[in-house]
């Protein structure tokens, strides 16, 4: 396994589909999707999402997955990653 850090910003405030990373596909939502293909890539150790999204971070919880809760003032995915 590569030795790297992946972070996957994640919000809900999508202009055109609303809550889109909370949808689900075969059972999962998005963005755990996301972070299971990263798994491929490197240890869960390594990888995080970062989110200004209580639910997000519920879920992350749920599955066992590292969140980091940033601010509501990020508005792009490059400012929540900073």
């Amino acid at each position: 396994m590569k030795k790297f850090v992946v972070v996957i910003p994640c919000r809900l405030k999508s202009k055109r589909f609303p809550k889109k990373l909370l949808q689900k596909i075969n059972g999962k939502e998005i963005f755990v999707h996301t972070y299971n293909q990263c798994l491929k890539s490197t240890k869960a150790r390594n990888i995080f999402i970062v989110t200004d999204s209580k639910e997000i971070q519920s879920i992350c919880d749920k599955n066992n997955i590292q969140c980091v809760l940033s601010s509501k003032k990020n508005k792009k995915g490059t400012d929540r990653i900073y």
